[in-house]
Parts: C-alpha cells; sequence; structure tokens
C-alpha cells in the first residue's frame, strides 16, 4: 500500500493520498507524499499540509486531501517560498507566519501575500536563542505549569529536538 512506485500514471499516482506524481524528471514518477510542516491557518479555520513546493489543503468532513490539490505553495500562499520547515497562526497577534532555515515571513491574511520587507532574520525578532532551524512552532490555548500567567504559550521545537518557549512580553526564546 505505501509503494508509491508501483504507480505508473499520473491518475493512479494521485488516487492514493499517500503518493504524488513528480514530473521534475523526464519520465515522471509516483513519489511518497512526506509532509514537512503542517497547520491550521487561523484566516479560514483548514489544515494545510506543506511538502516540498506543494501544500495540499484537508477536508475534515471527507477525512482527506482536497481533490483539487496538491496546488503551488505560491499559488495559494503568494509569496512564501517552497520547502518551508514550518508554519503558524500565532495566538499573540492572530498573523501567520512561515519559516525557512534562520528566516522568516509575516503573511497578510486578509491581502493573501507575505508582507512588504520579508523575509526577516527569525533572530531580530526572537532572539539570539531562536534555533537556526525549526521543526515545529505552535501555540496551545491553555498555560503549561510554570507558564500560569500566558493564556496562549507558544512553543518553538528546534531541528535538534530541543524545545523553546516564547515569552509572551518580550518574544524573546528561552
Amino acid at each position: 500500500e505505501g509503494d508509491c512506485s508501483r504507480f505508473n500514471t499520473f491518475s493512479e499516482c494521485n488516487q492514493h493520498n499517500k503518493c504524488n506524481w513528480n514530473s521534475d524528471n523526464n519520465d515522471g514518477t509516483c513519489d511518497p507524499i512526506i509532509y514537512t510542516a503542517a497547520f491550521t491557518y487561523g484566516y479560514d479555520n483548514k489544515t494545510y499540509f506543506f511538502s516540498g513546493g506543494n501544500v495540499y489543503k484537508y477536508n475534515d468532513k471527507q477525512m482527506k486531501i482536497e481533490p483539487d490539490y496538491p496546488k503551488p505553495i505560491n499559488e495559494v500562499f503568494k509569496g512564501v517560498p517552497d520547502n518551508i520547515d514550518a508554519v503558524f497562526t500565532w495566538a499573540k497577534d492572530g498573523i501567520t507566519y512561515f519559516f525557512q532555515g534562520g528566516q522568516y515571513w509575516k503573511y497578510n491574511d486578509k491581502k493573501q501575500e507575505v508582507e512588504s520587507g520579508y523575509p526577516r532574520l527569525t533572530k531580530n525578532r526572537w532572539g539570539d536563542e531562536f534555533p537556526e532551524t525549526i521543526s515545529a512552532i505552535f501555540s496551545l490555548d491553555i498555560s503549561l505549569g510554570e507558564k500560569t500567567g500566558d493564556s496562549h504559550p507558544t512553543y518553538v521545537i528546534g531541528s535538534d529536538g530541543q524545545s523553546y518557549y516564547i515569552d509572551p512580553v518580550t518574544d524573546t526564546v528561552t
């Protein structure tokens, strides 16, 4: 079931939710989908999965990827690069941020495009302790233990597996 290489055509390949047709080479191949980032978009409350240069929109009711997806990331999120590491809508300010390497893009949900002047360096926004590359970033709706004064604590998981907390007052990572 997980072996996508057994499918030889675009239509056979894309009928399976774990496979995607890769037309980057001369003949085209059916490859397994490896998601690198996912989030529930605060703007439309839909879940999106990212893989390479593609984004997949998830249909919660049918519990599968929408039929007209995948689409190029830049087609759905104008100005966002391929191969993002992480993305989230920050509970603190309601703004969506995309991350790649040591950079981030601030996304304007209303205009449906990246804000002017981005990308910027993550360390300039969240301090020197912010990891160079991250695997995930998220806000919770509840406080955890020692963070009782923070109603929406935000955590970062570095590519090194370490977890970090974003101070809600200074916005610096600890």
